[in-house]
């Protein structure tokens, strides 16, 4: 099976910072012996980023923070719209940035002072998350064993002893169990209880309500009372592991 090309977006409103840091995470690639094919974008205007975007044609997008027209922040606001899937990296010479920027669940934040190094450690996680990715879940129903991408379960619902895994792509797979051994089996990739019978896939998450979980795909579950704290907290957890 041919491997998926590593499409990597750089908007960066600085022509001479566009190659820095495309040369930073070509090194790394390197070092890391990467063997798939990858390719990068490059635009020193937001908007052009912006109208070249679609769902799935970015993996990864590294954002300056300061630019003119559409800052970073604007710009990563409408990328979750337009491409959910696509991890975004901030990249800024401000490190007071790192805390403004966690409203926008960035994958990880770069100080261009600290480029090559920060670099590093970002690629490393990317890395590690495309092998995590392609770990599967095993789900026994009543026609057998079936098998489904971690990444592609949305939620877990518990009914009762019931457990229904609705995926990304809509469809549901219901098995019998306890959704608290399925919470332990599933946290390390990501999963977080938002209600005593919702267990959701912390990278789907677009929006924390009063009484829901937005996921994305406008679907919405409900948070169990005083959760929202723990929630936002978790969230941040996640984008800096």
């Amino acid at each position: 099976m041919k491997k998926r090309r590593l499409h990597m977006a750089v908007c960066d409103d600085e022509p001479e910072d566009v190659v820095r840091i495309c040369d930073a995470a070509e090194k790394v690639l390197e070092k890391l012996d990467y063997h798939g094919e990858y390719e990068f974008h490059c635009f020193t205007d937001s908007r052009e980023l912006y109208d070249s975007a679609a769902e799935g044609c970015f993996s990864l997008v590294f954002l300056d923070i300061e630019m003119p027209e559409m800052d970073g922040f604007e710009l990563a606001s409408k990328l979750r719209q337009k491409a959910s899937g696509t991890r975004l990296i901030f990249i800024s010479n401000y490190e007071q940035f790192v805390f403004d920027s966690y409203e926008y669940a960035p994958f990880w934040f770069i100080r261009k002072s600290f480029l090559q190094h920060d670099m590093y450690r970002a690629m490393c996680r990317y890395m590690k998350l495309l092998l995590e990715l392609r770990v599967t879940y095993r789900i026994r129903d009543e026609s057998g064993f079936r098998e489904v991408r971690i990444k592609d379960i949305l939620y877990v619902e518990s009914e009762k002893h019931t457990l229904t895994f609705r995926t990304v792509r809509g469809a549901f797979l219901k098995k019998y169990g306890s959704l608290r051994e399925v919470e332990k089996e599933l946290e390390p990739y990501g999963f977080l209880r938002v209600h005593k019978s919702y267990l959701v896939n912390m990278r789907y998450i677009e929006q924390v309500e009063t009484q829901d979980v937005l996921l994305c795909g406008n679907v919405r579950v409900a948070m169990g009372r005083d959760r929202a704290k723990r929630i936002h907290e978790a969230m941040i957890r996640y984008g800096k592991e």
